[in-house]
């Protein structure tokens, strides 16, 4: 198509589309022409096509989708194969198109095909670098005609002890060094094949070495086959050990030379058996002497022919015996017998040595003597058969042993504690079946039999049986520890079976005792967590309802209520719990008071009476005249011991009557009194009251599903009864019949005369004033701060607030308080340090301390540090208040209507 108009770009396109055929088939024909068919562009060519046809078109460069092509294919077809699609399309346009979208095309084509070779090279080159980074062996890379170290891991640097990467070759190593590695890396450059190089010897300035290297090295060329390295991979490996080593061998041979000398001119004159073992060449050389002794003509054996030689029985103890000289580098000693080759009489020998080792420990030499001990062995051996079957026998074990003989396994033989555990049993002289006739239908009896026939010991732990301890006793489950052990006879035939017993039976009860305990306390840690919940629940979520604020007044003091009786149900399991913990560790203390037994028992009824009315039930009491009006003890402990006890009355009492009895009964100096909680509830059975008592425990686990409890309130009052002198018993119990819980203790009839007490109700918090006191509170809970601050400003305080003992500091330095509160245990600083720095700062106001410990001795700690005043969380607001009250006024409580109390 000829022309001499000007055409523009998109007409090209179109003329370009519209050939599109006829030039591909130009373009593989003349491709084919040039021997190289099919196209390296294979089914993408149409598609590149499309891309010049665009260029012309649009001006699209979409070069870039190739980029997995420009990296796999050699960058020299690609350039071939572009030109020529060049010529072909250039041939196809008329005259009159501007070809420049064409070449620009193809331009960057090009472009993007070195670009992305070179990138390619570029991270094949890293990941090979990060390979040889990862390789244990010293590896670097040296390219350029300045021979640049241009990589190098640290096993290379390591190798040298200093660093390579970077540097040209002469800044690294010194013109000597130069020496020994640039002609094998010149050599690859020149020649682009490996070289490989063993044992040089490097000088000791490389490396910094006290002494000369050798040194192993592989070279390799790095690039593409065929042409120019582009650089050389050199691979180092230290030899040096190996070339020390072989020279230390060589002159090692030299010394066993003149040994072997010297042992073979003794070894002539000696009429003692000598041998010579190489231990190296396994060969074993004999003297005469030694060839008569043990019946062969052989001047040297090997270690097999001369082991042949040993009596079987033996061999594997003579190899033991030469392993443990070896190891222990002690001389060698030991007696075996020997199967004499020429009239196969056995002899013993007597064999001793000493082994030499060479300068790495390693062992050489074995030489030593062998003595014929025939005579002396067989009069040993006939005493030891009469002593053997006493020698196995060990009469003052404390486990029990005995001796079955034969295939019958007759009782022959046992020690003291054989006969104890089985006693006042026939057994001598009894076969195994009649003389322990249980075991018949046990593994016991088959286990005889396999140890017999097999000589193979048989050991078990904690094996289970049932054995009869005594004539006419019943059968009883018993564990023990046992084995069975084949004895032999002076020729080494099956004499019998020795058994060894040790009964367990007492420590796997204890460990399944302890596995259910373990139950028990999960189960436990379970009961309990429903116990916090449930109150923690019931405050959680009438808090919630307190939000609303639409709530009228009635439910929203019944919903404090409910929260406030929550709170103090959460309050006493924490307690017992404590309580117990305090009696386990042994730190309960009791306190001893003059109190009145009858208005105690009045006072715990009064407190049932609700819950009887409510399951209409009947509590009453008889307190006999035995019982004095005051006694002297522990009210609060025994407070604790009557409610849990009447408490678990009523609860699993569903009709009929609460009793309780009290008397007394003189004992020694003091008075045992005996107070009697008696029901006509489920009562219990005989296995429920095994575990009653025990810490974690209820009666079963459907106790606690269906009536609730912590199962700590009868442990706890059992350890308080106990501190109290006394113990809690169940004299009687019976299910559907009720129980009597019966809790004595001893105490004394109260001497000191009885002055009543007028019991004067403590003021309302509304009636206090602290109108004016300056009160700082400190506390890390910003919760804690704001209930203290609204309780102490209700009553007209100025309260003051610290986050941290350190603002406290700084508040009580600048501003006069006439109290500060003070929470113990706070980050940074805890409420004692705070406290120490103020006193030295001169505060000499009350200082309060708050806790959440209710322990008795950090109630005690607080005291012994000075504090004036001991508050526990959670915090009672009238306690608060009244004791503020107290301290920062001195004469008594300011009430409202302006009187002292």
């Amino acid at each position: 198509m000829e022309s001499h108009e000007h055409i523009g770009n998109l007409d090209a396109a179109a003329l370009l589309r519209q050939m599109g055929p006829r030039i591909l088939s130009d373009f593989k024909e003349k491709l084919h022409a040039q021997s190289q068919c099919p196209s390296l562009f294979g089914p993408m060519l149409p598609e590149l096509f499309e891309n010049v046809v665009l260029a012309f078109e649009h001006g699209v460069d979409r070069t870039t989708q190739h980029t997995a092509l420009w990296t796999c294919l050699p960058l020299a077809s690609i350039m071939s194969e572009l030109c020529l699609l060049r010529e072909v399309v250039s041939g196809a346009l008329p005259r009159s198109v501007d070809p420049g979208p064409l070449h620009r095309f193809l331009d960057r084509c090009l472009q993007l095909a070195a670009s992305t070779r070179e990138n390619s090279e570029n991270e094949a080159h890293q990941h090979l670098y990060g390979f040889f980074q990862l390789v244990p062996i010293p590896i670097c890379v040296v390219t350029g005609d300045a021979r640049r170290i241009t990589f190098s891991n640290s096993a290379y640097d390591n190798f040298n002890r200093r660093p390579a990467g970077g540097k040209p070759l002469q800044n690294v190593f010194s013109p000597d060094e130069l020496d020994i590695y640039t002609p094998y890396i010149d050599s690859v450059f020149e020649t682009g094949k490996p070289c490989f190089v063993k044992e040089i010897q490097v000088p000791a300035s490389i490396g910094s070495m006290p002494h000369d290297r050798w040194v192993e090295a592989a070279y390799y060329p790095l690039g593409e086959p065929g042409h120019k390295p582009m650089g050389v991979i050199a691979i180092h490996s230290e030899v040096t050990d190996r070339v020390i080593n072989r020279t230390r061998m060589a002159r090692s041979e030299l010394r066993l030379k003149q040994t072997e000398e010297q042992l073979s001119r003794a070894m002539t004159v000696s009429k003692v058996g000598f041998f010579d073992w190489d231990l190296r060449l396994d060969q074993i050389h004999l003297n005469r002497q030694m060839r008569l002794d043990w019946g062969t003509n052989a001047e040297s054996l090997t270690p097999d022919e001369l082991e042949a030689m040993i009596h079987p029985d033996d061999r594997e103890q003579t190899r033991a015996v030469g392993r443990a000289a070896i190891a222990n580098h002690t001389p060698y000693s030991t007696q075996c017998r020997v199967v004499r080759a020429t009239d196969k009489k056995v002899f013993w020998i007597e064999v001793q040595g000493e082994i030499t080792y060479d300068d790495d420990n390693r062992p050489l030499r074995f030489f030593g003597t062998s003595r014929n001990i025939t005579e002396r062995k067989e009069a040993e051996l006939k005493l030891s058969a009469e002593k053997h079957k006493f020698e196995v026998i060990f009469r003052d074990s404390p486990a029990p042993m005995s001796l079955w003989r034969g295939p019958g396994f007759v009782f022959e033989l046992a020690n003291p504690q054989f006969e104890k555990f089985f006693e006042g049993r026939d057994l001598i002289g009894k076969a195994l079946d009649e003389a322990l006739p249980e075991f018949k239908e046990q593994p016991v009896f088959e286990l005889f039999r396999q140890v017999y026939n097999t000589g193979e010991t048989f050991i078990a732990q904690e094996f289970p049986a049932k054995v009869v301890r005594s004539a006419g006793g019943s059968l009883e489950d018993c564990y023990v520890d046992f084995s069975l052990t084949r004895i032999q006879d002076d020729e080494g035939k099956p004499y019998g079976v020795f058994s060894h017993w040790v009964n367990v039976t007492d420590k796997v009860k204890a460990r399944d005792e302890a596995r259910a305990a373990s139950l028990s306390k999960s189960h436990f840690l379970a009961n309990m967590s429903h116990e916090i919940r449930t109150p923690l629940a019931a405050i959680l979520g009438f808090t919630a309802l307190l939000r609303d604020p639409q709530l009228p007044n009635a439910e929203r003091d019944v919903f404090v209520d409910t929260i406030m009786r929550n709170g103090q149900a959460l309050t006493r399991i924490i307690d017992d719990i404590l309580d117990l913990a305090k009696v386990e560790a042994g730190r309960l203390e009791m306190e001893t008071l003059d109190f009145s037994l009858p208005e105690l028992i009045d006072e715990i009824m009064l407190l049932f009476k609700d819950r009887v009315r409510q399951k209409n039930l009947e509590l009453s009491a008889d307190i006999e005249a035995s019982v004095p009006e005051r006694i002297t003890s522990d009210p609060l402990r025994l407070r604790q011991i009557l409610v849990n006890l009447v408490g678990n009355a009523i609860k699993f009492t569903a009709k009929g009557t609460v009793h309780i009895n009290c008397h007394a009964r003189p004992v020694e100096d003091a008075l045992l009194i005996t107070i009697d909680v008696k029901d006509t509830g489920i009562g219990l059975s005989s296995e429920q009251i095994t575990r009653l008592f025990q810490p974690f425990a209820q009666a079963d686990n459907s106790t606690t599903r269906k009536f609730g409890g912590t199962g700590l309130g009868l442990a706890l009052s059992q350890r308080l009864a106990e501190a109290l002198g006394g113990r809690i018993d169940i004299p009687f119990s019976a299910p559907g019949l009720g129980s009597v819980f019966c809790v004595q203790f001893k105490a004394c009839e109260a001497t000191a005369p009885y002055e009543p007490q007028i019991k004067t109700p403590l003021p309302s918090i509304d009636s206090i004033e602290l109108r004016g006191l300056r009160v700082l509170a400190v506390d890390d809970s910003p919760d804690n701060l704001f209930l203290v601050k609204n309780f102490l400003a209700k009553s007209g305080a100025l309260v003051t607030t610290a986050g941290d003992g350190r603002h406290a500091i700084d508040l009580a330095s600048a501003q006069p308080f006439d109290i500060i509160l003070l929470d113990i245990q706070m980050p940074e600083m805890d409420g004692y340090q705070v406290f120490q720095t103020l006193r030295a700062n001169s505060f000499k106001k009350p200082i309060v301390a708050l806790t959440a410990h209710a322990m008795v001795d950090e109630r005690q700690h607080t005291q012994r540090a000075g504090f004036n005043a001991h508050l526990t969380k959670p915090l009672d607001a009238l306690e608060l208040v009244a004791t503020v009250a107290r301290l920062a006024h001195p004469a008594g409580i300011w009430v409202s209507n302006g009187l002292r109390t």
